[in-house]
């Protein structure tokens, strides 16, 4: 019997900041909230000030602008939302909302900066996942100019399999309306691309559960564009 990738497994909030000594922990934790949100709850919306930064703990999570119906990105167990509006403008620069039922941990601003001027490694952790999730938006951006349709589905089927585990086969945690936004091309073209390929038998799909059958092929398509 094939694994499906899990979607429910949860990462402690003392695995992110495993840098700090137990005081410093504690002293964030003490300022931090647990909050349960259930599929298309929004958790924060742009342009409101920006309060907490939000631990993802288990579930997964969509960033988007709202008014030009654009989703950036899909967050998952372990990452951490909100970080980047305290580097420059005070208000969260995005809308995040649940996918799943998520788990989240709220970390008020203030003992989240403070944990990072106390504690070097924690800061250098942090702006480089800073850094690793501009150099995601640019790229992504870049694909989404410049790929053909093969490629832009090729592409978001990989997305989601890397972000389960790289286990296959994995769920499509969006619908088909919003995985076409999320790939940049319209519902029709992505249905229709999505039947190519399983009438092609490089991928077999079971309404949100897809198989990659040759991955190479996948690779390649989402390589060459």
């Amino acid at each position: 019997m094939d694994t499906i990738a899990k979607t429910n497994y949860d990462i402690p909030l003392r695995h992110f900041f495993k840098e700090l000594t137990e005081n410093e922990f504690k002293h964030l934790e003490n300022n931090c909230l647990y909050a349960n949100y259930k599929p298309k709850n929004i958790i924060f919306k742009q342009n409101t000030p920006a309060t907490h930064v939000y631990f993802i703990k288990s579930g997964f999570v969509q960033s988007f602008y709202e008014k030009e119906k654009t989703i950036l990105k899909i967050s998952g167990p372990g990452e951490i939302q909100g970080i980047t509006s305290f580097f420059d403008v005070p208000y969260y620069k995005y809308d995040l909302s649940a996918i799943t039922e998520v788990n989240v941990v709220i970390i008020e601003i203030k003992a989240f900066l403070a944990a990072i001027s106390n504690n070097t490694c924690l800061a250098t952790k942090i702006y480089k996942a800073m850094a690793k999730e501009s150099d995601f938006f640019q790229k992504r951006l870049l694909k989404l100019t410049k790929s053909q349709l093969p490629g832009k589905v090729a592409e978001t089927l990989l997305y989601f399999y890397n972000l389960q585990g790289c286990v296959n086969p994995f769920k499509l945690l969006l619908s088909r309306a919003d995985l076409a936004r999320f790939a940049g091309t319209s519902k029709e073209s992505f249905i229709r691309t999505l039947s190519e390929l399983k009438n092609d038998r490089i991928i077999s799909i079971d309404n949100r559960t897809v198989k990659i059958e040759s991955m190479d092929i996948i690779e390649a398509l989402a390589r060459l564009g």
